[in-house]
């Protein structure tokens, strides 16, 4: 099963719930805020982590999971609801794998 880390407000669940990442075959995982995210993915080990936070918050969250060894191979995802264009090449710079 494929599993999911999503950090964000809790909102996003219902956001995310007509996705691809709705799908009752999709094991989600929620941490609304940065503090304790890396150590939720340690435990958890999701496939990918969605990151809905504000660009600096979702740059240190980037970082943080490519620098642990456990979770540096999880693909990263950040949704950029309002950041200009050029925040895609830092989040990219960062470690993330898409920006959406």
């Amino acid at each position: 099963m494929l599993k999911v880390l999503v950090v964000g407000p809790e909102s996003l669940s219902g956001t995310l719930g007509p996705t691809v990442l709705g799908r009752p075959d999709i094991d989600r995982v929620h941490v609304e805020k940065v503090d304790g995210a890396i150590e939720t993915a340690e435990k958890a080990r999701p496939h990918m982590v969605v990151i809905d936070l504000p660009r600096s918050e979702a740059v240190a969250l980037v970082q943080g999971l490519r620098r642990n060894e456990v979770t540096r191979p999880t693909a990263l995802v950040w949704l950029n609801r309002t950041a200009p264009p050029e925040a895609e090449t830092e989040l990219a710079v960062a470690g993330a794998n898409a920006v959406i």
